[in-house]
């Protein structure tokens, strides 16, 4: 996936086809969905509460029926790509 950019609308409709039923969400983005940080996304990992798998690139995923199973359910309304940039550069540097 390409990084975000304030002015890049096309990302907001990539995480959102990335958080379909049986898609998996970068960490970062798990962070972001969660509203908690990067450190605690890995911690859930390593307690087993989150489950991820690993691209061919090494990255590691978590899976989004990870998120919904400790209780993650999608807003009812889309927020702006320009929102979903600056909250994901928050936690980046988080």
């Amino acid at each position: 996936m390409k990084q975000p950019h304030a002015s890049d609308a096309d990302f907001h409709s990539e995480l959102t086809d990335e958080a379909g039923p049986g898609g998996s969400v970068s960490v970062a983005q798990a962070a972001l969905l969660l509203k908690i940080s990067r450190r605690t996304v890995y911690t859930r990992i390593k307690e087993g509460r989150l489950r991820t798998i690993r691209t061919i690139g090494g990255s590691q995923r978590v899976l989004m029926s990870s998120l919904h199973a400790i209780g993650f359910r999608p807003q009812a309304f889309a927020t702006s790509a320009a929102t979903v940039a600056v909250a994901l550069n928050r936690v980046m540097r988080g």
